[in-house]
């Protein structure tokens, strides 16, 4: 899907930075693994692909799992690389821009029947990566299906 919609530049995105990420597409059947969001500005409720920021020296691949490990403590096994999609949007008020690296991944065999996963980095304690329907009713960012 390109968007080819023009985004004005406006003062608060002079100086910002575009965060390169890398996330995971974990399907199980018509599910896929997300963690839920809120924008409390928009009062919408979604989901984000798990992932994170890429760090410098650090390959996409090697991002994934990271991340994984810091926020379920489960290790993905990293397929191939789905695409790159880029993302300009507003959250809770404030401009973003990201570049997105989207690769697909699968958790261990044991892990594939769980429907949620507790998330143990100290921020998002108490908040769960679960499977959810690809649909139009639960909001998935970034918007690839």
């Amino acid at each position: 899907m390109e968007n080819t919609e023009e985004i004005k530049v406006n003062d608060s995105m002079k100086n910002r930075r575009i965060r390169p990420l890398a996330v995971a597409i974990v399907k199980r059947g018509n599910k896929v693994l997300v963690m839920p969001g809120y924008d409390a500005v928009k009062k919408e409720n979604f989901y984000r692909l798990p992932g994170g920021g890429i760090e410098f020296g650090e390959y996409a691949e090697q991002t994934i799992k990271r991340e994984f490990m810091e926020e379920i403590g489960i290790e993905p096994k990293v397929g191939k690389k789905l695409g790159v999609f880029e993302n300009i949007f507003q959250f809770n008020g404030f401009d973003g821009h990201e570049i997105i690296i989207i690769y697909e991944a699968k958790l261990p065999d044991e892990y594939m029947e769980k429907d949620k996963f507790p998330m143990i980095e100290e921020e998002f304690k108490g908040k769960f990566f679960e499977f959810v329907e690809i649909n139009p009713n639960n909001k998935i960012y970034p918007e690839i299906f």
